[in-house]
């Protein structure tokens, strides 16, 4: 059986590993089986297989914007829940976000009440 099977699952796309290492640590005391990714270019590889319940995925990545990602992750997962993030705070990112299938826009820096926030607004808390 594969392990990835027995978890709820969050996947976190950022290139700021000390973002990665803090959501993986939030994520893992809720109950969840963890893994990052630095580029947009690896979702397919290494987190589309894996069908994650919650991804958190950064805007301004080394290889594009994830904002023009969301829509290709929601055609191959479509009940995964998206939470993008970003340090640039327009309203015409929040916007786009949401028009691509986000489920929820984020301002960086992130703290541990905006995390948890996010986790109840969409029911993945204990």
């Amino acid at each position: 059986m594969n392990h990835w099977n027995r978890y709820m699952k969050a996947a976190i796309v950022d290139d700021e590993e000390d973002l990665c290492l803090l959501l993986e640590s939030m994520l893992r005391s809720e109950c969840f089986k963890t893994v990052s990714i630095n580029t947009l270019g690896e979702i397919n590889e290494k987190i589309i297989p894996i069908h994650p319940d919650l991804i958190f995925l950064d805007n301004h990545l080394p290889d594009g914007s994830g904002i023009y990602y969301v829509p290709v992750i929601r055609k191959q997962l479509p009940d995964t829940r998206i939470v993008m993030m970003t340090a640039f705070n327009t309203e015409n990112e929040r916007e786009a976000a949401m028009e691509s299938g986000a489920d929820i826009f984020l301002l960086k820096p992130l703290s541990r009440a905006s995390i948890e926030n996010t986790l109840d607004q969409l029911h993945f808390r204990h």
